[in-house]
């Protein structure tokens, strides 16, 4: 088991709780024996007596199921906190090879220039379910629903390129909001790179963590 506390000193010079980061050894071994390269992160507020942030790193295991590698509380979500997260996953994970592992994530704060700093050659995915949740917003019809889905499901760029000009004669306003969202491949199956072996395209590994850990979570 690895530990790690950060104090906090305030001017009168006493400590004060900061962010404490955990990796157990068995869960690390495990992801590196039997788990996909390909990692969801995520952050999600504490909803117990004391306020802060959760931040999370789960693998994926053969059946599609999650493994908990890592995970850190700290006193908000932003660039230096998921900075400081990565790069104590990055030694616990021994990561040296980068292209090897696949980042998924919801675009979290501050994430997409902490991975940029620690980990500038992985591949870094967008949750697509959150991509539509953004999309729906302004385009809640179900025909467009599956219009979008469709693109992100395609798996050769000529289908992608002609799903899109399919869209843009069924609705110019979707296509215009889809030709705005992050580049094609960091959400669509079409420009994944091969080495992962893995084409989800959601995070469902942190949406269910965070689900199961919620009542515990709220005890507290």
């Amino acid at each position: 088991m690895e530990v790690m506390f950060t104090p906090f000193r305030l001017p009168t010079g006493n400590p004060r709780f900061m962010r404490l980061y955990c990796c157990l050894g068995l869960l690390k071994q495990g992801f590196r024996d039997g788990c996909r390269p390909i990692i969801g992160l995520d952050g999600c507020h504490l909803k117990g007596t004391y306020p802060g942030q959760l931040l999370t790193a789960l693998g994926m295991d053969p059946n599609n199921g999650y493994r908990p590698i890592a995970w850190a509380v700290v006193e908000k979500e932003a660039t230096k906190q998921w900075t400081w997260f990565l790069k104590l996953l990055s030694v616990d994970l021994d990561i040296q090879n980068q292209y090897h592992y696949t980042f998924i994530s919801d675009q979290q704060k501050g994430l997409d220039r902490a991975l940029a700093e620690v980990l500038p050659n992985y591949e870094h995915r967008y949750c697509v379910q959150h991509l539509y949740r953004n999309f729906k917003k302004k385009h809640p019809r179900e025909a467009l629903k599956e219009r979008f889905w469709n693109i992100a499901c395609y798996t050769t760029p000529e289908h992608f390129n002609e799903a899109m000009s399919n869209l843009e004669t069924y609705d110019k306003e979707a296509h215009s909001w889809v030709k705005k969202a992050p580049h094609p491949r960091h959400w669509c199956k079409a420009f994944f790179p091969t080495h992962t072996k893995c084409d989800t395209l959601v995070n469902n590994l942190c949406e269910s963590f965070n689900a199961h850990i919620l009542k515990p979570e709220i005890s507290l």
